[in-house]
């Protein structure tokens, strides 16, 4: 009895283990035909396959039209397979025609470990081409790879670069890597047979990654951004504009001069065409002068009409701050002419009467002092604190000088804010995202729009700043093509530019009536904002004119 429970127990613990290994295979078997399916499938695809290139993929930056920033031309490639071509010195001699590189060093190159060895065609011979497609050559292999970036790239700094491997480095590019990135690659590929070796007249084929990935849509029109880089190129030297939409506070383009090899990074050598001046903090100058004024219709209780005397010159407890000395000053004239002709006297006045605090409170209400949220790294810019603005440090302050320092992003923000009658809309320099599979997010602007000064105060600054350019410093900037422009020129003082002594600003807006655009220049060469950055607030101004004329005839 004992040896028959024995015997039970044995046989009723081995048809456990046998059933319990059964179960582990069964779960083995769903694991790998239902789990792991598409993963192996792949894997034994690929074993059947030699890969001939392969490129990692990445989203594009797209305008707001979907034009892409982020296309160069397509490149034509040739792949050699070594073990195939080997000791056929007629296809050396077709590589060296095409690649435009010498025996020795195609050999060199054969001569690797590699199993496949990819070269740039840099001489496109059609016949020769022709024939490698027909597959004349067995071991050659041609065909097209897009570059991420070209010669002919717009919005550099906007859209920054990425490096070798795939990472985002500057601009949109970084700021934006992790929608941007897929972590996988397109791959070229040849069919192998069941004795590896590539299939004559099997041609090649892709295959593009499932994983999801984003394109980037920018409010940037590369339309009018080209025509802002090709206005900045024509004017030579070290300048920088941007343009925005008023009515919504889009970005519509950003440019800095000089321009980088975005295609080359380790080519570029002037020492600052990283930069993007639009993004940097410089001395406004008298561009701050708009301020002043702002807070002088607002709080101070000033009318255009009020009359002031320019004597060339103000002493501020023995710091002297000249206003047109060649001449003698300016003699008497109104706030709004002291306004157009930029009188230092005038406005370091008012600044005394009206006081630092309230000066610094709305330029803080306008966004000076704080990075603009626009997903692009820019700098805060600065305001001086009470202690220098006390006594004579008014004077830097009405100004624009000493410790106040301004974007032309933040600039060109005051603009819009004054053309859209004194309420400040948030800039938008990001529309959304578009996924590979074709959804569409709508980036979230985190900003909302509040009101900076009155709408009367917004409109009698309008009105100031077209009085500027029709009979101030700003003339260059005007021009009735367009439909007039208003704007305030700037030219501070630069301490630290082994190139110049002054910068030149100028920005405004245009039309004049119902006005659309928003524009801000700094030129950081010699001379005043009148005569460097206004005429180049004109010609974009005319540039996007002619643009807006050629759509409504399209239509």
């Amino acid at each position: 009895m004992k040896y028959k429970d024995a015997l039970y127990r044995r046989l009723n613990i081995v048809s456990k283990s046998i059933s319990a290994i059964f179960i582990i295979l069964i779960l083995i078997l769903f694991k790998i035909q239902i789990l792991d399916h598409d993963g192996l499938s792949q894997m034994t695809d690929m074993q059947n396959k030699m890969i001939l290139s392969s490129q990692k993929v990445r989203g594009n930056i797209l305008d707001r039209n979907g034009i892409p920033l982020t296309m160069g031309k397509d490149t034509l490639y040739i792949t050699a397979v070594p073990k195939i071509i080997a000791g056929q010195e007629h296809i050396l001699e077709i590589l060296e025609i095409l690649t435009d590189k010498d025996i020795e060093e195609i050999k060199s190159l054969l001569d690797s470990d590699s199993k496949t060895i990819e070269m740039e065609v840099v001489n496109r011979d059609y016949q020769l081409v022709e024939e490698i497609e027909k597959e004349i050559y067995p071991g050659l292999y041609i065909f097209l790879k897009n570059r991420r970036y070209d010669e002919n790239s717009v919005a550099r700094h906007v859209v920054g670069y990425i490096q070798g491997d795939g990472i985002g480095i500057m601009g949109i590019e970084k700021s934006f890597n992790s929608f941007l990135s897929s972590d996988e690659e397109c791959m070229i590929y040849a069919l192998k047979d069941a004795k590896n070796q590539l299939v004559p007249g099997a041609g090649y084929d892709y295959k593009k990654p499932d994983t999801i990935y984003y394109d980037v849509e920018l409010t940037i029109d590369f339309h009018i951004q080209r025509a802002l880089e090709q206005v900045l190129d024509r004017a030579g030297g070290r300048n920088g504009g941007v343009v925005v939409d008023i009515r919504n506070g889009h970005i519509l383009a950003l440019a800095s001069m000089p321009n980088y090899k975005q295609y080359d990074i380790r080519g570029n050598s002037e020492e600052d065409c990283f930069w993007a001046v639009p993004l940097k903090a410089f001395p406004p100058g008298s561009v701050f002068k708009t301020i002043v004024a702002a807070v002088a219709l607002e709080d101070g209780g000033y009318s255009r009409d009020d009359i002031f005397y320019c004597n060339g010159g103000i002493d501020i407890n023995g710091v002297y701050y000249s206003c047109h000395k060649s001449i003698g000053g300016l003699g008497r004239l109104t706030l709004k002419e002291a306004f157009a002709h930029s009188c230092n006297d005038t406005f370091i006045s008012i600044a005394r009467e009206i006081g630092g605090d309230k000066i610094v409170d709305l330029a803080m209400k306008f966004g000076f002092a704080s990075a603009v949220d626009i997903e692009l790294d820019n700098d805060n810019g600065l305001l001086p604190d009470k202690s220098k603005y006390a006594g004579a440090g008014i004077g830097n302050l009405a100004l624009g000088q000493g410790d106040v320092m301004v974007t032309p992003i933040q600039i060109v923000d005051m603009m819009t804010t004054i053309g859209n009658n004194g309420v400040r809309k948030p800039l938008r320099l990001v529309k959304g995202l578009i996924s590979n599979d074709g959804r569409v997010i709508e980036w979230n602007n985190k900003g909302v729009e509040y009101r900076v000064i009155t709408e009367e105060t917004a409109r009698e600054l309008r009105e100031w700043l077209v009085y500027v350019t029709e009979h101030g410093t700003g003339k260059n900037a005007y021009s009735g093509e367009f439909g007039g422009s208003g704007g305030k020129t700037g030219t501070p003082q630069i301490t630290n530019d082994r190139y110049t002594k002054h910068y030149g600003w100028f920005a405004g807006f245009f039309p004049i009536e119902d006005p659309q655009y928003a524009i801000a220049i700094l030129s950081r060469e010699e001379g005043e904002g009148g005569m460097t950055a206004a005429p180049i607030f004109k010609e974009i101004a005319h540039e996007i004119w002619k643009y807006n004329l050629n759509l409504k005839n399209i239509e």
